[in-house]
């Protein structure tokens, strides 16, 4: 059984949207950011190492926002840093942009070789999930190959009162194996009960039902994922290289897999409380439901004063 559990932290973002660095922005009652609630939890999960996925300016920032909280922490921190530009790539446009979340977990093939679980650094995702996660990966063999799992949420419990949103939509087997994941764009509620969404790939407007279950990019993998990533970037920009905007998303890289019987992917639901912070306004609902989960007890006034040893 591996012992090493690895918490990839994709923190990479401009947040344009947001209008600032949300990553380190303030939410919790002593100015926790909610990544550190996800280290909290992944450390209680049984996760021993965490890296960073930021770009090399944020380096500075991260270090001092968070490496003080685990001192003394029985944790290996790492960082990886995500590029607009690649070495060996053929890119013959200017972007303002990194290429995609698939990329991102690509860009930290050199800093972990163990199973590792992906989070976004602007999601809050509850412990249970993480601890499901955390037991999955614990449970894999040192060479396993191609064992993957996700925690699923449903579609109702993810969207954005203030705009529109991302998510990989999902489709399991009668075994609760992954079959299909596709990435919408545009998801909002239509003011008719309706939730619509826009395919990123073909364009296709199309609606879902309120408990469709959706990525939130809460994924377990194995090493072995990165030699996969790596060829099917490489493909992806003999397509779309000169392009300013497309993007490699990590749920449609892993329903390519799928397709080419390369892996498999437990899909594990959950009814855990997610929210995430996309608008600048998101922000205080946020701060509103942290602000409940430690009345309730769920987590500590100060978050790190008495924090569990990894």
């Amino acid at each position: 059984m591996s012992s090493k559990r690895t918490l990839l932290i994709l923190a990479a973002g401009m947040g344009n949207r947001y209008g600032g660095l949300k990553q380190i922005d303030r939410f919790g009652p002593n100015g926790e950011a909610l990544i550190d609630y996800t280290m909290y939890d992944a450390i209680r999960a049984g996760f021993n190492k965490i890296v960073f996925l930021i770009r090399e300016d944020f380096e500075k920032a991260f270090r001092e926002r968070f490496e003080p909280k685990l001192d003394g922490q029985d944790l290996e921190i790492r960082y990886a840093y995500q590029h607009i530009y690649q070495e060996g790539y053929p890119m013959s446009v200017k972007r303002n942009k990194p290429w995609g979340t698939g990329e991102a977990v690509l860009a930290c093939r050199e800093v972990i070789d163990e199973p590792f679980a992906v989070v976004n650094a602007d999601d809050f995702y509850g412990y249970s999930a993480m601890q499901t996660l955390g037991d999955f990966l614990g449970s894999l063999p040192d060479d396993a190959e191609g064992d993957f799992a996700m925690v699923a949420y449903y579609l109702k419990a993810t969207l954005s009162k203030y705009g529109k949103v991302a998510r990989g939509i999902i489709q399991t087997d009668d075994d609760g194996q992954l079959f299909d994941i596709h990435e919408y764009k545009n998801i909002q509620y239509d003011g008719k009960g309706y939730i619509v969404g826009e395919s990123a790939m073909a364009g296709k407007q199309e609606y879902f039902d309120a408990d469709t279950l959706v990525s939130m990019n809460l994924w377990g993998f194995t090493p072995d994922i990165f030699g996969y990533l790596e060829h099917l970037f490489s493909e992806f920009l003999k397509e779309n290289g000169d392009s300013t905007s497309a993007e490699f998303y990590l749920p449609e890289a892993v329903s390519r897999m799928l397709e080419n019987r390369q892996v498999t992917a437990k899909v594990f639901r959950t009814d855990e409380t997610w929210f995430g912070v996309t608008y600048r306004k998101d922000k205080n609902i946020a701060i509103q439901e942290i602000r409940s989960m430690v009345d309730a007890g769920k987590y500590p006034e100060q978050l790190w004063k008495n924090a569990p040893r990894a």
